[in-house]
């Protein structure tokens, strides 16, 4: 295949850009190109200047994936960031919120090094560039980095970094992780929302809001656990069985857990999935009150017998529900007060007949 494609740096067959040893030509790609020809060609002959760039400009297909360009559709994506600041009026907000604070035009081929990866999943800011960090402090924690191959790598700083602008608007990023071996910078969403930013996805752009309105139903709802969003597939029928969950349901359930602590539980979601509902602090559960009570002694005898069967105490029990060998169902007992000495009968029936 080699011997068949041209160096997309030197011009010359049998051999790939990456493993070229002339020095690496620097162009960048005009306008969108129509046919894979013009495309290619626009990438190797139409280098043009920062000043001629336009809203479809973006920078040429990196050397690394060069054997799928004929593949690949040319797509330019926007991502815009707006960010909190003084405003004067309601109207002086909606008029600054259509402005984007960072337009940046991004190539079809990222660039790790510089671009941040918007990323979901991410539980954390997290780059391998010192250099985009300030306020640097040595990482003390025990978290490590696992990556989608589970290799796991260590934290060694942790600093604030401010994503790159065209005005005086700025987002600030905090508690940025270094990590040495990480090949993308990954802006988590999950840290930006817990900063109190909305994060909106659209089909060609990613947009960061400190305030937000939102209009409509969604479609589906997910949740957020631990330092991840998670939309389970089962949430719909789960959600349909929890209309009917009651504080008086999950307080059985849970063991008869006192009402003051599946408060705690539900605030602090010690217990994964635990739906959130009113808890009234002075609701009596029936059961418990039932558990928690207890039989009053009788009352002590003011006789006391002097001689053996002077005094004898007789009780009936039955009938049982695991029927004796012998079909016996009732047993009476009888104990001797002055000697404590206890004599048991067993009989088939209530009659107590042998």
């Amino acid at each position: 295949m080699k011997e068949s494609r041209e160096c997309f740096n030197c011009g010359k067959k049998g051999h790939f850009a990456q493993d070229c040893r002339m020095p690496r030509r620097q162009t960048f790609q005009g306008n969108m190109a129509t046919t894979k020809e013009e495309k290619r060609e626009a990438m190797l002959e139409t280098p043009i200047s920062e000043e001629e760039w336009d809203a479809e400009a973006r920078f040429s297909i990196g050397v690394e994936q060069e054997e799928l360009i004929e593949d690949m559709e040319e797509t330019s994506l926007v991502a815009t960031t707006y960010s909190k600041t003084d405003y004067k009026d309601e109207e002086e907000v909606k008029e600054d919120m259509e402005k984007p604070v960072l337009a940046t035009t991004i190539r079809s081929k990222i660039d790790y090094k510089e671009d941040w990866i918007v990323d979901s999943g991410c539980s954390n800011h997290m780059t391998n560039d010192e250099k985009k960090l300030q306020d640097i402090d040595e990482y003390k924690g025990k978290r490590v980095v696992l990556t989608s191959n589970n290799s796991r790598l260590p934290i060694s700083h942790i600093g604030k970094t401010t994503l790159p602008r065209n005005d005086s608007q700025k987002l600030q990023l905090e508690k940025v992780y270094l990590v040495p071996g990480l090949k993308k910078n990954l802006l988590s969403v999950p840290q930006l929302t817990a900063a109190g930013n909305y994060v909106l996805f659209g089909p060609e752009d990613v947009s960061i809001f400190q305030q937000v309105e939102v209009i409509g139903t969604p479609i589906v709802k997910g949740r957020r656990t631990e330092s991840v969003y998670v939309l389970s597939a089962e949430s719909a029928y789960v959600d349909k069985t929890r209309k009917n969950e009651t504080v008086d349901l999950l307080h059985e359930r849970l063991g008869h857990v006192s009402y003051n602590k599946l408060k705690v539980m539900m605030k602090k979601q010690i217990i994964r999935g635990l739906p959130q509902v009113d808890i009234r602090t002075d609701t009596v559960c029936a059961g418990c009150q039932f558990g928690k009570a207890y039989q009053l002694p009788f009352k002590e005898s003011e006789h006391q017998s002097q001689t053996p069967l002077e005094l004898i105490h007789s009780d009936v029990f039955g009938p049982v529900k695991q029927i004796s060998l012998g079909g016996m169902k009732y047993i009476v007992t009888f104990i001797d007060d002055f000697s404590r000495k206890i004599l048991g009968r067993v009989y088939e029936d209530s009659s107590l007949r042998d």
